[in-house]
């Protein structure tokens, strides 16, 4: 249960979760195509893909130092951080008359 729960936070453990399943059906004689349709959410957040599931994980290597592909970008961005970066930078250049507008932001 601890590794499953590990493989669905991991692009690279899918990927080798992927390769070792194509690795034993390949010797069996299969023709082999692995993909994943694993939706995820985060904090709160819809649920949404986690790996592109039209990617064949086997046919595809594994970015150790950046951003892989096959991983879904976010469809909703971080919530309430850009606000938040808003009202910081309001209440920095603010005078003391624009203070009910800013708390009203809040």
């Amino acid at each position: 249960m601890r590794q499953t729960d590990k493989m669905l936070v991991r692009s690279d453990l899918v990927h080798q979760f992927a390769n070792h399943l194509a690795r034993i059906w390949a010797a069996e004689g299969r023709e082999v195509s692995v993909r994943a349709e694993i939706c995820k959410s985060l904090n709160g957040r819809p649920c949404q893909d986690f790996i592109d599931p039209t990617v064949d994980l086997t046919q595809v290597r594994v970015n150790r130092f950046g951003a892989d592909p096959r991983v879904v970008p976010l469809e909703i961005p971080v919530w309430g951080v850009g606000q938040n970066r808003q009202i910081a930078a309001a209440v920095q250049s603010s005078s003391p008359d624009d203070e009910d507008e800013i708390r009203d932001h809040r």
